[in-house]
Formats: structure tokens, C-alpha cells, sequence
């Protein structure tokens, strides 16, 4: 077991970088981090920037990137990427490009930061090393360590610098919990959680849990390996509770140290911390409040009545410093991404390690890999007894007729209940949707087909189909969003089912849709004016009565009939419960 002398943190080696180079001193932590680029800017070098994905996360990339002196935007690889949706973010003479390789070999970008589905990171990040181009790759870093020691080696041959998407590690909570790491003795313990809710529709709890859990472990990897002075023993697991819902409880040891990971989405109120327990006091550094609250000294005797006044001062104090830089800062919601990047491009100048060393990345990703095993073994485990009892069901409900009705947003708060009604009542359902849903959260009897609404789709789907109904539409974002997934998708499923020969369509509205009793001058009825083109009244309510109207006027024109339903609060709170299939049929 190697000790090392002084306390090192693996937090500043390069792609190339050992143990040996990890720079000793915590108290210097904060230092290091968080310089300028002065020193680097007087070469007069501005750094060439390519982005691989412009998703939510790619456009934080971006606005980061614009906060960065000396750094621009020279191109954007991501087949979904337009310029209007990106106005703003990039220059005017930014390229777009529908392949990576593409880029990066038109515009021959000095960085490229890869902002993609974890599954594609090792394949994208050996492109851009083989390109000749640094790399900054968000997190996940890699779904295996195998992947991430590759990367890595691969990296260090060409000379080449990796930093993984850590940023937590660069606000204000993280530096201060190692500077202040000496005031609380030799540390004992570390609690790491991260409470958290699921944002996508498409992707599982698990699948959340997972995507998230970087955040738990990589702040608590940086905090045993600067507690316990060991630079490269390895962690252990000791043990995993996982579940379905994407909660983990992890117990992991360093030395002396423990740390346990806790990541949830069920558990409330929304959270991030680390609570670092060592011989002479403990911190909290809190991730929502962007404070360190550092209790420090034995708290025993008649001092462990001050002990709560202490921890409220401190945390009055560090929440109102926190929100106030959250408010009045330039970073926005990540300030860690825009620090990271910024000291990322430093050291491309100077030549200097990453700020991230290969150890640090390692140990998170070999981390979140045995957690993710645990996670996978659970969710195959419950999938199995899922679809045994969804069978079972199946097979006592009555023969499916055809024609079928295809449902899209079969899985949601509206399209569940009709899609159960309708296979009740006897007819074939097949429920369209971004992705198959697990066995757990299927409606025995139901076909279920994954299509992208956004985008044509295949005529397959329409195969033996009647009826649609059309329950799907986007229900957050911009007016991009509704745009593509509202309005777009109205257009292209109409479209399929028109070349299928479907001669029956039923669009689901909102009474949202009409003008309201005060511009018509009483109450509102079926007979009232849609507010079509009117965007002031959110992009929701826009989106979907530009969709009502397109699928009027659309199915007319294919030869369809069209029915709506405009649906009001009523009409959702019945949907709850069994109502009566013969509402659409």
C-alpha cells in the first residue's frame, strides 16, 4: 500500500500524468484551480473549438465556451443542428456539419468537446485523439474503465490532452471542501449525495441513475484520495444496494477512509452535497447553495451547544453569497463548466498536464462501472418478473380485432388509460412512442413500436391499422421544441397514415386552444375561435393549436377524417381511472 508524502489530490496531472506529478499541498487547491489565463493569453493564441452534439447539453457547452477569452466556436458536428437554433451561441462563420469526421477534418479544431450519448464517447473520443485534436468529453467519461484506460494511453501517445466533464470540481463547494481539508483533522468519512429527478421521457430511471452518477462519485473519489494520501491504492466497493427506481446506496473504502454514494430520485427535497466527517470537525459542502458550512474542532463539552448556531450562521451566510452568484453571475446554472473549460484551454496553451489526471478519471468511471453492473443486474432481474406478469394478463383478455388503432404517446399520463380502455374493449392497440417501454410500465395486450414523431417515419408502423389517435405532443421547452414535436409530428403522422390508406384520425387538443370568454365576450364552447399564431400565450398552448389546425386542414386535403377532441381538466381527472372506450370509438 503506497502512501504518498504529502497529500495529494488527483486533480491536476495530464492525459500523460503519474502519480509523481500530482501536485502536493491542498492548501493550494483553490489556486490552482481557478487561475487566470494571463500568463497563457500574452502568446496571443486563440483556441479552436469543436462541439460533437448540440443537444440541452451541448448548448451549455456553448454558452460556456462564449465566456472563455481567447477561445471560439470554429465548428459543430450534430445532423440536428441548425443555425437558427443555434443564433447566438456560435459566430457567423462557425460550420456546421452533419459528421464528426467531417469537422474535424474541414476545420481542424485545436479542442473538440464531445457532447453525446455515453455509448458513443470512446468510439468519438479515438476519432478526435487520431484527428490530432484535445479532447473534452462530458460525463459519463466512458461507460467501462476499459474504455477510459484506452482513451487515455491513447491520448498519451500522441502527445495529446483529455479532460473528463468533472465541473463539480471546479465550483466554489469542491474548492473549498479540500482547502479547508486540514482545518477538520484526518478525515473519516464522506457522505455523497445526490438527489435528482428523471428530465428525459426517453431513457428508464436506471438509465437516469446512471447519467447522474458521476456527480455523486467523482467529487468523493478527489476527497478519499486527499484524505487518505494514497495516490493510486484502489477503492473498494464494499457494498451496493441498487433499485429500479434509479436510488443506489454504495459503501466504498480508501485506507482508512469511507465514503458512501447515495443517488436518488425518488428522495426529496432536490440536493447535492458532500458531508466530510474527520478526528477534529466536519464540512458540508452544498452544491445548491454554492457554501461550505466547516464546523471545525472537537465539538465536546459545553462547545457542542453552539454546534447548531454555528451550522446556521454559516449556512445563512454561504446561501445568500451562493444565490446571490448564482443570480448575478455570467456562468449561469453550471459556473464548474465554464471554469473547467477555461483551465482546460490554459494548459492546451502552455503545454501544460490536463487539469484532470488519468487516475482521477479512471477511478470515476471504474466506480460508476461496478455500480452500473449492479444497476443493469437489478433491472434485468425485475424486466423478467415484469414480463411474466404482463403476459399472464395478455393472454386472459379477449382476441384482438383489426383493424388497429395506433395511439401515439401510449405510455404517458393520457395515452396509458386509452390505450387500456381500448384493448379492454377488444380492438388491436399497437402505442407509438420515442422507445419501447419496459415490461413494468406496458399495458398487457398492448403492441408497443418505437418512431421518432419528429421525423418521417416508416410505413411499417401504419401495417394493419385503422385508427389513429393522436394523444402525443411536446409539453416543455421553446417554441423549437413544440415546433418540431407538436407541430412536425402532427404533419408526419398524418402523412404515414395517409400513404397506409387510414381514413380516421382523432387529434387530441386542449380547450387551452380556444380564444378566451373575455375576447369573445362570454363563455367558451365548441363553437368558439381557435387562437391560432398566437405565440404570446406560450409556446404550449401555440404548439398546439397550430397542430389542431394543421391536422384539419391536412387531413382534408389527404382525404381523411378528422375528429378533435379538446380535452379540459375534466376530461384529464376521468382519464385516470377506466372511462368509456366508445369516447374515440
Amino acid at each position: 500500500m503506497e502512501r504518498s508524502r504529502a497529500r495529494r489530490r488527483p486533480l491536476c496531472g495530464g492525459a500523460g500524468a503519474g502519480p509523481a506529478q500530482l501536485v502536493a499541498g491542498r492548501h493550494r487547491v483553490e489556486l490552482q484551480l481557478m487561475s487566470t489565463t494571463k500568463g497563457s493569453e500574452a502568446t496571443g493564441r486563440t483556441i479552436r473549438v469543436g462541439l460533437i452534439g448540440s443537444g440541452k447539453m451541448g448548448v451549455h457547452h456553448l454558452k460556456a465556451i462564449q465566456h472563455i477569452a481567447g477561445a471560439t466556436v470554429v465548428g459543430v458536428a450534430d445532423p440536428a443542428a441548425t443555425a437558427d437554433a443555434l443564433a447566438g451561441l456560435i459566430p457567423s462563420d462557425a460550420r456546421l456539419f452533419a459528421d464528426a469526421r467531417q469537422m474535424l477534418e474541414t476545420v481542424r479544431p485545436d479542442v473538440v468537446h464531445i457532447v453525446t450519448p455515453p455509448g458513443s464517447h470512446a468510439a468519438l473520443g479515438a476519432l478526435v485523439l487520431d484527428a490530432g485534436s484535445h479532447v473534452y468529453i462530458e460525463k459519463p467519461f466512458t461507460p467501462t474503465r476499459a474504455e477510459a484506460e484506452a482513451l487515455l494511453a491513447r491520448a498519451a501517445e500522441r502527445g495529446l490532452t483529455v479532460c473528463a466533464g468533472h465541473q463539480c470540481l471546479f465550483e466554489t463547494p469542491s474548492l473549498k471542501a479540500l482547502e479547508m481539508l486540514d482545518s477538520i483533522g484526518s478525515l473519516v468519512h464522506v457522505e455523497s449525495l445526490f438527489s435528482f429527478r428523471k428530465v428525459r421521457r426517453t431513457i428508464t430511471a436506471v438509465e437516469q441513475a446512471v447519467d447522474i452518477l458521476p456527480h455523486a462519485v467523482y467529487p468523493l473519489v478527489a476527497q478519499l484520495r486527499a484524505g487518505s494520501r494514497l495516490a493510486t491504492e484502489p477503492i473498494e466497493i464494499k457494498g451496493v444496494d441498487v433499485r429500479t427506481s434509479g436510488d443506489v446506496y454504495a459503501l466504498l473504502r480508501l485506507g482508512d477512509c469511507t465514503g458512501i454514494v447515495i443517488v436518488t430520485l425518488s428522495g426529496r427535497p432536490i440536493e447535492q452535497y458532500q458531508h466530510l466527517i474527520g478526528t477534529n470537525g466536519s464540512l458540508r459542502a452544498d452544491y445548491v447553495t454554492g457554501s461550505v458550512v466547516n464546523l471545525s474542532g472537537p465539538g465536546t463539552g459545553p462547545g457542542v451547544l453552539f454546534t447548531p448556531y454555528r451550522r446556521a450562521s454559516q449556512t445563512v451566510r454561504g446561501a445568500t453569497r451562493g444565490f446571490a452568484g448564482l443570480i448575478f453571475g455570467k456562468h449561469g446554472s453550471y459556473p464548474g463548466l465554464t471554469a473547467l473549460a477555461e483551465r482546460f484551454y490554459a494548459t492546451i496553451r502552455d503545454g501544460k498536464p490536463s487539469p484532470l489526471t488519468p487516475q482521477s478519471i479512471v477511478d470515476t468511471v471504474d466506480v460508476c462501472e461496478r455500480i452500473g453492473a449492479a444497476l443493469a443486474d437489478v433491472e434485468r432481474t425485475t424486466e423478467a418478473k415484469a414480463r411474466a406478469i404482463v403476459d399472464a394478463a395478455a393472454a386472459a383478455l379477449p382476441p384482438a380485432t383489426a383493424p388497429g388503432v395506433l395511439v401515439t404517446g401510449g405510455s404517458g399520463f393520457l395515452g396509458r388509460p386509452v390505450v387500456t380502455e381500448l384493448r379492454h374493449a377488444g380492438h388491436l392497440v399497437r402505442s407509438l412512442g420515442r422507445r419501447v417501454p419496459p415490461y413494468a410500465a406496458r399495458v398487457a395486450g398492448v403492441e408497443y413500436a418505437a418512431g421518432d414523431l419528429a421525423r418521417p417515419l416508416d410505413p411499417a408502423l401504419m401495417a394493419g391499422i385503422g385508427v389513429v389517435v393522436h394523444c402525443a405532443a411536446e409539453t416543455a421547452g421553446g417554441k423549437d421544441d413544440h415546433e418540431r414535436n407538436s407541430i412536425a409530428a402532427t404533419r408526419h403522422l398524418i402523412e404515414a397514415a395517409a400513404a397506409a390508406g387510414v381514413k380516421e384520425f382523432i387529434h387530441i387538443s386542449s380547450v387551452a386552444v380556444l380564444k378566451t370568454g373575455r375576447e369573445v365576450g362570454g363563455p367558451i364552447d365548441e363553437a368558439t375561435p381557435i387562437d391560432a399564431g398566437n405565440l404570446g400565450r406560450g409556446p404550449y398552448v401555440w404548439g398546439k393549436a397550430e397542430s389542431e389546425v394543421l391536422a384539419q386542414k391536412l387531413g382534408a386535403e389527404k382525404g381523411m377524417r378528422v375528429r378533435v377532441i379538446r380535452l379540459g381538466i375534466q376530461h384529464i381527472n376521468r382519464s385516470n381511472g377506466r372511462g368509456n372506450g366508445e369516447l374515440f370509438l
